[in-house]
C-alpha cells in the first residue's frame, strides 16, 4: 500500500487481494478433504478447516461496522463465525477427545465466540434505540 494512500484499507488492492486469498482456499479444499468430521475426525484437518475462517475474522474484525447489515467486513466476519460455529457443532457430535486438537482449534472458538458476542450486542443495542 502505498504511503499516499487515503481511503479505507478495506478499499485497497493489498486487502482485497488478502480477502479473496483466504476465500479461494477456503472454497478450493479438495472434495476429498472437505469434512473433517466425518466417520472419524481428521485433528490436522479440522485444524486446516477452522484457520482461515480465523484469518478471515482478525482480516476484517478491525474494520467491520457490525451495526451495518450491509458491511462488507461485517458480513465476511460473520460468515467465518458461523462457519466456525458449524464445525463445533459437528465436533460436539461425536464423541472425540479435545485433547488431540491443536491448540489453535480452541482459539478459533474463542474467536467466534468474541465475534459473535459483538454482533449480538450490536442488535440488542439496535434493538433498543428502536423500542
Amino acid at each position: 500500500m502505498s504511503a499516499e494512500w487515503q481511503g479505507s484499507p478495506t478499499e485497497s488492492e493489498e486487502f482485497r487481494h488478502l480477502d479473496q486469498t483466504i476465500a479461494s482456499f477456503t472454497r478450493n479444499i479438495p472434495r476429498a478433504f472437505q469434512d473433517p468430521v466425518g466417520t472419524a475426525v481428521d485433528p490436522l484437518l479440522y485444524t486446516a478447516h477452522i484457520l482461515p475462517h480465523v484469518a478471515m475474522i482478525q482480516l476484517h474484525d478491525p474494520h467491520a461496522k457490525v451495526d451495518s447489515p450491509n458491511d462488507h467486513s461485517a458480513m465476511q466476519m460473520l460468515a467465518a463465525t458461523r462457519a466456525i460455529l458449524d464445525l463445533i457443532y459437528k465436533l460436539s457430535g461425536t464423541t472425540y477427545d479435545l485433547l488431540y486438537l491443536d491448540h489453535s482449534c480452541s482459539f478459533g472458538w474463542f474467536l467466534a465466540g468474541v465475534a459473535i458476542i459483538r454482533f449480538l450486542k450490536a442488535k440488542i443495542h439496535a434493538r433498543d434505540e428502536d423500542g
